[in-house]
């Protein structure tokens, strides 16, 4: 087995080992740890996203009690539609892409 198969196979073990053979971006866990802080410092607080959305659309991807949940968002752009990823400021982990409107 190539060390490229063996990289995959074992996503988070090894992962230093194998820099030489995959790019950065093939691994976004170690992306998102690197970038924790600024992830952190970065993110917006999720009553915000109301201004962007209808309560309807919030409660629907959030849930009914979404302004007591713990998260921050970011922005996502991409190319047919923009959308928001939640982060959960207390694990680097912890992060979900939604279709909410980010602007």
């Amino acid at each position: 087995m190539s060390a490229r198969v063996k990289a995959f196979g074992n996503r988070h073990r090894g992962d230093r080992d194998f820099s030489n053979f995959i790019s950065r971006g093939c691994m976004p866990w170690a992306l998102v740890n690197e970038q924790w802080q600024n992830i952190q410092n970065r993110a917006q607080e999720l009553t915000k996203l109301a201004e962007f959305n209808t309560n309807a659309a919030l409660e629907a991807e959030l849930g009914n009690d979404w302004q007591m949940q713990p998260y921050a968002w970011l922005p996502l752009k991409a190319n047919n539609q923009d959308m928001v990823v939640l982060v959960n400021p207390e694990q680097a982990d912890s992060f979900k892409i939604i279709s909410l409107r980010p602007w």
